[in-house]
C-alpha cells in the first residue's frame, strides 16, 4: 500500500485499500480512512500463525494483538489471550464495541480464554487465525458466535 497517499473521503477519489478493506468490513468506502491500522493489516495480511511466534514468518493471536496495539494506537500490552482478558475493562455487551477493542474468545474443552482478536467495526476483527494467519473475520459467523466470550477495552 503506498505510504504518501491520503485516504479519501469521496468516492470518486477513494484509493483501492479503502475498496479492500470497505469490501472486507461491509462498510461504504468513505468510511475508510484509518490508513494507519489498514496498512498495518495489509503489511501483515496471511502472516502464518504460529503458537509463540512474534514475526511475519509466524505469529500468534496475543502477539499480533499487541504488535498492532502498539504500532497503531500507542498502546502497551503485553501476555497470552488469558492475561491480556485480565487487562482489560469488560464491556457488558456486543452493543459497546468500538474500534480498537479486544475480542476473547474460549475456543478450547475448557471453556478458558484461548483466542484473542481486535475489533475494527461493522462486527468485524482483525486476528491471527490458526487456520488462516491473519485475516479479518465477522462476529456473526457461527464459528466465532458459538466460542465468542467477551470484549474489553484498555484504559
Amino acid at each position: 500500500m503506498p505510504k504518501n497517499t491520503a485516504p479519501s473521503n469521496s468516492l470518486e477519489e477513494a484509493r483501492s485499500w479503502q475498496f479492500k478493506y470497505a469490501q472486507l468490513l461491509d462498510v461504504p468506502v468513505e468510511e475508510v480512512a484509518n490508513e494507519k491500522l489498514f496498512s498495518f493489516i495489509e503489511d501483515w495480511w496471511g502472516a502464518p500463525y504460529r503458537l509463540g511466534g512474534n514475526s511475519k514468518e509466524g505469529i500468534d493471536c496475543s502477539n499480533f494483538v499487541s504488535t498492532l496495539l502498539g504500532a497503531v494506537f500507542h498502546m502497551s500490552i503485553a501476555g497470552n489471550s488469558i492475561q491480556l482478558y485480565n487487562q482489560v475493562k469488560r464491556l457488558r455487551s456486543k452493543a459497546e464495541l468500538q474500534l480498537g477493542d479486544l475480542v476473547f474468545f474460549a475456543i478450547n474443552r475448557s471453556r478458558r480464554i484461548s483466542h484473542v482478536g481486535i475489533y475494527l467495526e461493522n462486527d468485524r476483527f482483525v486476528h491471527a487465525s490458526s487456520s488462516s494467519g491473519v485475516v479479518i473475520s465477522d462476529l456473526k459467523e457461527p464459528y466465532w458466535k458459538r466460542y465468542y466470550a467477551g470484549a474489553g477495552r484498555l484504559n
